[in-house]
């Protein structure tokens, strides 16, 4: 098996109770987010909101869940698409000193 660059991301799945303006009815949609800690239960509503359309009025979130998924392609694919970055300081190797 040829080796490869994996990331495990997670990320909040909504169950939202919408009203279509369109259809005149109300739904459920689930919204899927890139996971944040929230530090409210507005906050988590101004989340999905802004991931409704605009014929779906938000009328509250039913269940919220946290996925985890580990992703990944191999290193062949890794370095046809990848670009050069720089890493945070925090996260760079400190430079060794000449003697």
């Amino acid at each position: 098996m040829a080796k490869m660059v994996t990331r495990t991301v997670f990320s909040d799945v909504f169950t939202a109770l919408v009203f279509d303006t369109e259809k005149k009815n109300t739904e459920e949609v689930q919204v899927i987010i890139p996971h944040k800690a929230y530090k409210s239960d507005e906050a988590k509503e101004r989340a999905v909101k802004a991931h409704l359309d605009d014929n779906q009025k938000f009328i509250q979130i039913i269940a919220c869940e946290q996925n985890e998924q580990t992703l990944g392609i191999t290193i062949e694919q890794f370095m046809e698409i990848a670009v050069p970055v720089t890493r945070f300081p925090s996260q760079q190797k400190p430079e060794k000193e000449e003697e």
